[in-house]
């Protein structure tokens, strides 16, 4: 007979994998499974009271990121007009399900013993390559209904789709490497099946002509194979990923990163010569700035319209890029400055605590579980250098679920460390 504690973790691991599925596919009907999950888990922390242990700090950095939110939402939150509503609203639905996901977190965090968690992770593999694989396919249909445009899929545009992408497929390989490990002597047909994903996966990215997602994945999927010590004896695969990537890279240079390098170096130099010119690079220095700006003189935070006005008279005052303006209303392309320019320098500070918590997190776990959340952490900073992740629901959504899933991963082999 199946212990309460074992159906409520299968059924929580079931929940968390389909929710991620619909954050993937239809992230607007997402909200009941996230919070099934989010039951069970408190169900699961419930019945294993007396013996449950996890690490604690990654779930504490997240509820006081979260709590932080609440409290900016409470002070200085309230719209001044319809424009900042769906600003705020956004801000507010991300609070939730960030405070919400908090015991689900710490759930898979300390769930079960390694020999129960072995027996859930061998479904993660063969999943997360389906899933990795539909959603490239699902790309590069678009790509061809829209004649050659920027796809988009389900998200608020092409550069949001490019971070779940990579999200996505950075996972799939991670879980695809386990599997690759433990094949043992029979290793060169899943080498083979990680390459043609790895070819399939970085086209569908091109097909977003997001440069950071074009630069970061490469990078990642690099850092996962130095990472997974037992294949560095085994040259040709790193061969074979780099002759992959080259491939693939001069086959999208042309038509897709050509053009998209060859605006960022005139951006560049536009912003050096004449930096009034409206550029994009220039515009997120310009917002950078912009965002110091208010954090310094508003440490305490603001509303979305004072931060506004602060700025405005500023650019008039010739201290700030007048490029800065037409980006306001939405947000500053940087989660640190975004972050502070609204809700302080303490809100600063809670953000750094985040990151430097799964960091820790990291740290603390062993094997493969390092490695996820390491892939993770890479992506939520790299990404939010040059946009802001923490304001979209659906992008916070599928990067909670995404380390709620890898605590799941096969304990080994990929390095070594401590239990979590």
């Amino acid at each position: 007979m199946v212990s309460k504690s074992l159906l409520i973790s299968r059924l929580f691991f079931l929940s968390v994998l389909s929710a991620y599925c619909i954050s993937i596919f239809n992230p607007d009907h997402v909200r009941p499974f996230f919070y099934t999950s989010v039951f069970l888990s408190i169900l699961g922390l419930i019945v294993e009271r007396r013996s449950f242990s996890a690490n604690k700090w990654f779930p504490l950095a997240l509820l006081m990121y979260a709590l932080g939110h609440f409290a900016w939402l409470k002070w200085h939150g309230l719209p001044h007009d319809i424009d900042e509503y769906g600003i705020y609203k956004s801000y507010r639905n991300v609070a939730k399900y960030i405070f919400w996901s908090v015991p689900m977190i710490y759930y898979a965090i300390g769930m079960g013993q390694d020999k129960m968690k072995m027996k859930l992770a061998c479904f993660l593999p063969l999943t997360m390559a389906i899933f990795s694989l539909l959603v490239s396919i699902l790309a590069f249909r678009e790509h061809w209904l829209l004649g050659g445009d920027r796809v988009a899929l389900s998200f608020d545009g092409g550069t949001m789709v490019a971070y779940m992408m990579t999200i996505v497929h950075i996972l799939a390989l991670h879980q695809i490497l386990i599997w690759v490990q433990t094949r043992n002597e029979r290793w060169f047909i899943p080498v083979l099946t990680l390459l043609g994903i790895i070819v399939v996966q970085y086209m569908s990215i091109l097909l977003t002509e997001t440069r950071a997602a074009i630069i970061v994945f490469p990078v990642l999927v690099t850092y996962m194979l130095l990472a997974a010590s037992p294949l560095l004896c085994r040259r040709p695969i790193f061969i074979g990923v780099g002759g992959v990537l080259l491939l693939v890279l001069v086959l999208g240079y042309n038509s897709i990163i050509k053009p998209r390098f060859d605006s960022l170096k005139s951006d560049v130099v536009s912003y050096q010569v004449t930096p009034g010119e409206v550029t994009s690079v220039g515009a997120r220095f310009s917002m950078w700035d912009a965002g110091w700006f208010a954090a310094k003189a508003r440490p305490f935070g603001e509303r979305i319209h004072e931060r506004e006005t602060l700025i405005h008279q500023a650019v008039d005052d010739g201290k700030l890029n007048e490029q800065v303006l037409g980006f306001l209303k939405i947000h500053l392309h940087d989660d640190m400055m975004e972050t502070m320019s609204l809700r302080g320098l303490w809100g600063g500070a809670l953000l750094l605590i985040l990151y430097v918590a799964l960091a820790w997190q990291a740290r603390l776990s062993r094997g493969a579980v390092r490695l996820g959340l390491t892939l993770v952490l890479g992506a939520m900073v790299a990404f939010g250098i040059g946009d802001v992740l923490f304001m979209w629901t659906k992008l916070v959504v599928l990067l909670l679920l995404s380390i709620t899933l890898i605590c799941f991963a096969w304990p080994g082999p990929i390095g070594a460390g401590r239990n979590v």
